[in-house]
This record gives structure tokens, sequence and C-alpha cells, in this order.
């Protein structure tokens, strides 16, 4: 096994053998780059974008880590990677002659997982979820997650990021650094979208209280593995719409009872019943696991906003490749999914924050990691 970058001297070598290894190995991703413009026509160009297509933009942005000449092989590789889901994110709008990317930092993300797998790159298990969360955070700063006025947006930056550490914090300034450094832009005196934010330190992560009762989101797309992992939170009270639907349509058959809900108009009471089970935990002050896909902001804001004081949220972000995926996917006999469904789905991800939760972890084929490592826990029984 050839491993690549091994001992590099520099940045200059580091970046050039990812990309050979990218253009050699993963030629398709590359050829889709080169083919995605951000320009809607030669005469209605992308003002942020002159350097024309995502490929040559992603050059550029690693030409951005090579010459800042500090070893870094999280932020290199999400330079190179942060992205490649671009072409499968574009959404061509003629109405405005311009071409739009929305949520192609969750899909670069999702797609990148699969290639850091690679043992060639000679990463370790918590350097990959770095990245994979470099590349799926690094255009949340400029993208309507937080407030527009800058004082106030500050303050909400330096609670949301808290728990990643002032490390992760100082990565993703550099990779939002070299993402601007990337473009060709009419704009002659662009400000740094970071220039304030990376001196600034990262409030203190909030202590778990030992005393207050968790309430444990699973986070994931389809297939991740999130159903299977809520058989080890013994005690806990499952919050689950697919167990609505299923109580009451009185159908275990996942396609029969979507079909039946929306034959008869059932969303309604399936959402009151859902609710209703929700409450009745808290007033029971029982722990509670959501077994839901929870990808927004929004809808986890929506069971986040009726927690009392007493309670303690944390998400486990689960993590698996687009192609693993899709495979399981079309092994469900009942549940099986379009692939557009999955892919809008991917779009719409949101990487949980610690504005949302006092506590953050990855779980990658079953097993639970923080960004140090993997976390100790009962083999068969998960407590938070």
């Amino acid at each position: 096994m050839n491993s690549l970058s091994l001992s590099p001297e520099n940045t200059q070598q580091q970046m050039a053998s990812w990309i050979q290894w990218l253009v050699q190995e993963h030629s398709e991703l590359v050829q889709a780059m080169r083919k995605s413009s951000h320009h809607y026509s030669p005469s209605h160009l992308s003002p942020w974008h002159l350097e024309g297509d995502v490929w040559s933009h992603s050059l550029l942005v690693a030409q951005a880590y090579v010459q800042r000449n500090q070893l870094d092989s999280c932020v290199g590789l999400c330079a190179l990677l942060h992205d490649i889901g671009k072409p499968v994110a574009a959404k061509v709008l003629h109405h405005k002659k311009r071409v739009v990317f929305q949520g192609h930092e969750s899909v670069s993300a999702w797609m990148a997982w699969r290639l850091l797998q690679n043992e060639r790159l000679l990463l370790t298990m918590p350097e990959k979820l770095r990245i994979f969360s470099l590349i799926a955070l690094h255009g949340c700063l400029y993208t309507g997650w937080f407030a527009e006025d800058e004082a106030v947006k500050q303050s909400q930056v330096m609670r949301a990021f808290s728990g990643f550490g002032q490390d992760f914090w100082r990565q993703l300034c550099q990779q939002v650094e070299h993402d601007q450094q990337g473009q060709i832009t009419l704009s002659a005196n662009r400000k740094s979208v970071v220039a304030d934010l990376a001196q600034q330190t990262l409030a203190q992560a909030t202590k778990i209280d030992d005393n207050h009762v968790p309430i444990v989101f699973l986070v994931g797309l389809p297939g991740a593995g999130k159903t299977s992992l809520r058989a080890r939170f013994g005690g806990y009270c499952i919050i689950s719409r697919d167990d609505c639907l299923h109580q009451v349509t009185g159908d275990r058959d996942y396609r029969k009872a979507w079909q039946m809900q929306e034959a008869q108009g059932l969303s309604a009471q399936i959402d009151a019943l859902l609710n209703a089970q929700f409450q009745q935990a808290i007033q029971d002050k029982r722990p509670i696991l959501m077994d839901m896909t929870n990808l927004t902001r929004k809808s986890r804001r929506y069971w986040l906003s009726q927690l009392p004081s007493h309670y303690s949220a944390r998400a486990l972000l689960m993590l698996a490749c687009d192609q693993t995926l899709a495979k399981r996917n079309q092994q469900r006999k009942d549940k099986s999914l379009d692939s557009s469904v999955i892919h809008d789905m991917m779009l719409r991800f949101e990487h949980p924050l610690f504005d949302e939760f006092e506590q953050i972890n990855y779980v990658v084929e079953g097993v639970v990691y923080g960004m140090k490592g993997a976390i100790k826990t009962a083999s068969h029984h998960l407590h938070f």
C-alpha cells in the first residue's frame, strides 16, 4: 500500500500527492467538477466566482492552503474536498439567470466521508470526523445560520462552536479564508468573513450537569443505523414518528402504513400522538431518545424549545458513506426511499452545534466517538 503524503516536506508536496490521488482514483468526481460552472452563461457570469468551474475554484482554494505553508492534513483535505458536492447540488434558476448550490456543504461532507476512509490517507478517526465537520460547516458563517448584526453574530458563533475547541475553530477559520482566497471576484475590497471572528476566543463549553435528565437526538440520514442503535438505550422513552405511524394505522408494514396515512389524512393525528408522548415523558422526567432524522436546526429547535431547564440536550451524529446509505436503503424491504429523497435530505442536513446541544458525539458503525477518539461504553448499552 503506497501511502499518500507520508511525512511531506511541505504543503506543496502534500497537496500535490492528494490532487494526484483524487484525479487518478476519483476521476468521475473531478470531471463533474470541471463540467459544473458557477456561471449561468457567458453573458451572465457569477460575480463571486469568475474563475468559472468548481474544479478551478477547488484548486485555487488548495493553492491558498499551500501558500499558508502550515502542514495540517485536516485543513488541507478540507480545502481540496470542500466543494465536491457542488455538481449534484447545482440548481439553475432561469428566472434569475444564475446557478445556486444551496446545501452543497452538507452533500460535500457526506461524499467526502467515503473518500476519507482510504487507508492511504493515513488518517485517524478523529481526523476523519474533524474533516467531515469542517466541510459540513465551512459555509455556515455566511449562509444565514446566525444574526446579521456583527455584535450579536459574534456572541452566537462563539457559543455555537464552544464545544469543538479552539483548535477546530482555528481550522474552520482557515478554511473559510482559503475559500475566499480561491474566489476571483469583482469586489475589489472584499472583507474576510472571519477577519474579526478568527481572533476571538470561544465561549466556555457548557459542562454536563449529572443531575439533569438527558435527552439524546439521533441525527442522521435513513440507513445510518439510528433504529439499530436505539436498542442500546435501556430505560429511555423512545420518541419516534415511525412508531406513532404504525400505532395509528395499525399496520407494521411501513410502506402500507405511509400510504394509509396519505389516503386517510392521518398526519395530524400521528403528530398529535407524537407530541403527547413527548410531553408525557417530560412530565414523568424520563430520559428521552429522539429517534428521527433530526437533520435541520429548525426541526431540532421545535423539540428543544419545549424542554424544561432540568433537561440536558445531547446529539449523536450518525455517519455512514453515501454509497453505504444507498445500499442499505435498497436492501430495505418495506421502507426503501427513492434516491432523490435521500439526496434532498443530504441537501437539508445542518450539522449540530453547541448553541443547540451541551454534548455532540459521532457514531460510526455502532462505535461512539468524540473529537479525540472512541468513547468507552458498554457494548450493548449506552448512557449519557
